[in-house]
């Protein structure tokens, strides 16, 4: 079962997710994982359209993705866009890897944007 099935099933372990980023490598699966949480994320707050999963809802995603969550995705998610990640190894052999890398990065990004306006405003953490 992938992750967006997980979460829209309530069955996602994010502390699952958290023991995979334990490894100096990041395997594929918890690479890609940690993107689409951030994507996730980011439709939770109607700046995305929510993945197409059967079930998957902004409530299922806030569920297990809250500030907290995000910001540890906002501090760990770049490690996915560098060597030592298969995600990122695998892109880089694509001849699509720039707008994958770039996509990647501008969401990134706008995630911790919206996390250090809600820190301003006193919400985070």
């Amino acid at each position: 079962m992938d992750a967006a099935a997980l979460l829209a099933d309530g069955q996602y372990s994010f502390d699952d997710l958290v023991e995979m980023f334990d490894d100096d490598y990041i395997e594929h699966d918890a690479g890609a994982e940690a993107l689409m949480l951030v994507e996730a994320t980011l439709a939770t707050r109607g700046l995305r359209e929510l993945p197409v999963t059967e079930g998957l809802t902004a409530e299922s995603i806030s569920a297990v993705v809250d500030d907290t969550r995000a910001a540890w995705l906002v501090e760990h998610a770049p490690r996915v866009l560098g060597p030592g990640s298969e995600e990122f190894e695998l892109w880089s052999e694509s001849d699509s890897f720039n707008g994958w890398a770039e996509r990647a990065i501008r969401s990134v990004a706008e995630l911790r944007n919206i996390l250090t306006a809600v820190e301003g405003q006193g919400s985070l953490l």
